[in-house]
């Protein structure tokens, strides 16, 4: 008996089903659908969802509730402005973005009918505070709950900052610039400047802009004594990051930041016939091509499309390839354009030979998980970074817009494919991704539950989260030194200046 009981003492207390409270307003479905895997399994283990979305899932539970939103499209004339753009400018398109679908989203009828006639009493909310969506954050303070942050992609030193990890300003590689994480000397200096250039828009304009926002749309009892919003962004207590160093670099995170990345990644199912024929009636292999859900006829830069398109027609195997536009004219025989592909199956194919993509986060994962080696031609956002972590892993090459051409493309895919090392190290970074101790979602169910369980986990936060940027930064340390080194300068040009009166002599 006495073991028994000492067995209980030690499991984690039984989990009530709690209410959580899901807030993604925005129209941005890559990022939504990455966690939705996570949200439903809450939902299976007995949690009441309260799900507010342009995206309602279509789940006939009674502990899910959809809050659907009008949404909104995404601004093609922001898309276009970070499309093949530096770094710098990135950042201006990314904001401008940022700031067109706020507008819509808070002002959204159904959202504030929804905030203003709400009794539930909610246990957690889960939200993506960090990209796009930071006045929301106000929801942890309405409902008096504790935040879980979901977060799409690594971490650049200014998500690292609002997080409360390592901010490192040259070691660090941003996710918007094309640098792999071993950099030269003047890489160092221009990611520098990068890093800071992104912190200082952020500290300085993008915040309190999300301020002004936040004071405007979202007013309730008790708002006038809320905290800052970049108090509150860095108060959450828990940070699930659609990351992990098997497809990325390896960098430092704390107790308060899990790494899930991998949680997008499907078991395919089989192949529908008449795809299954193109495999089967290849004697060498097929060649998939996808740009994502984002890039499209509207937005995809002059040249591009037609020139991959010109390629693809050159080379002596099936191409499988997604596109918005399927009736296309002079398309390549050897071409097959669709709307859609059920690209976990077709990567999951034995004799798929190359996988040629933007190389976005998941379709990168995606890739790797399957031993697959990329083509990436990369066109925005991260797309350059993880490119380069492709080639610098040897999983394949990049081509920069810049650099594409007809023969550069066709040169590049029969490398490829006629190079065994290429396959050979994405089967090898295959069973890394593979080799977990927990799945992606085990560890995102569990931290979720942990939170629930212990208040908040307020232990998780470091007490940086206190500090402000300069003094994370060190900058006052450095100002102190800097007095102290130019005292005695200063004190001695003083001394000089004071004219000392003659004494008369006797």
């Amino acid at each position: 008996m006495k073991a028994i009981l000492l067995i209980l003492s030690v499991l984690p207390a039984v989990l009530k089903a709690a209410n959580i409270l899901i807030v993604a307003p925005m129209p941005f479905y890559s990022h939504t659908n990455t966690f939705i895997p996570v949200y439903k399994e809450l939902a299976a283990r007995g949690h009441n969802i309260t799900m507010v979305s342009p995206f309602p899932q279509k789940l006939d539970v009674p502990n899910w509730r959809n809050i659907a939103l009008n949404g909104s499209r995404q601004s093609e004339r922001s898309i276009k402005e970070m499309i093949n753009t530096n770094a710098y400018r990135f950042y201006s398109a990314l904001y401008s973005l940022c700031n067109y679908v706020l507008d819509i989203a808070l002002d959204d009828e159904d959202l504030h009918n929804f905030l203003d006639n709400d009794n539930t009493k909610y246990d957690l909310l889960i939200m993506e505070p960090y990209f796009c969506q930071e006045p929301f954050i106000t929801l942890g303070h309405k409902f008096n709950v504790p935040v879980i942050a979901v977060h799409a992609m690594s971490l650049t030193p200014w998500y690292s900052f609002l997080t409360g990890n390592e901010v490192s300003l040259h070691l660090q590689p941003n996710l918007r610039s094309q640098y792999k994480n071993r950099m030269t000397f003047f890489e160092r200096l221009d990611n520098f400047f990068i890093n800071l250039f992104e912190m200082g828009v952020g500290y300085f304009h993008y915040i309190p802009h999300q301020q002004y926002l936040m004071d405007k749309f979202f007013k309730y009892p008790g708002s006038e004594n809320r905290p800052p919003i970049l108090n509150m962004l860095r108060n959450v207590s828990l940070i699930l990051a659609d990351y992990h160093m098997s497809v990325g670099y390896s960098e430092p995170l704390l107790p308060n930041t899990i790494p899930v990345g991998g949680l997008s990644l499907k078991i395919g199912d089989e192949l529908p016939k008449d795809l299954n024929n193109v495999f089967e009636n290849s004697k060498d292999g097929v060649i998939y091509l996808n740009f994502g859900s984002v890039l499209n006829s509207r937005n995809m830069p002059e040249g591009v499309f037609e020139t991959v398109l010109a390629a693809m027609g050159k080379i002596d195997y099936p191409v499988l390839m997604r596109w918005d536009v399927e009736d296309v004219p002079n398309k390549p025989k050897n071409v097959i354009l669709r709307k859609w592909y059920p690209q976990p199956a077709i990567l999951a194919h034995p004799k798929l030979r190359i996988f040629i993509t933007h190389a976005g986060l998941h379709s990168l994962t995606e890739a790797v998980y399957r031993g697959v080696p990329v083509l990436c031609i990369p066109v925005f956002a991260d797309q350059k970074y993880d490119s380069r972590f492709a080639e610098q892993a040897g999983l394949g090459i990049t081509i920069f817009l810049d650099e594409l051409t007809n023969d550069r493309i066709i040169n590049s895919v029969l490398t490829i494919i006629q190079d065994p090392s290429y396959k050979e190290n994405a089967l090898i970074r295959s069973k890394v991704v593979q080799d977990r101790q927990n799945t992606a979602m085990e560890s995102a169910i569990y931290w979720i539950e942990y939170v629930i369980r212990h208040n908040g986990a307020n232990h998780l936060k470091p007490a940086r989260i206190e500090l402000s940027l300069y003094q994370v930064l060190g900058l006052d340390i450095f100002l102190f030194l800097l007095t102290i080194a130019l005292l005695p300068i200063i004190l001695l040009s003083l001394l000089r200046r004071v004219k000392i009166p003659k004494t008369k002599k006797d």
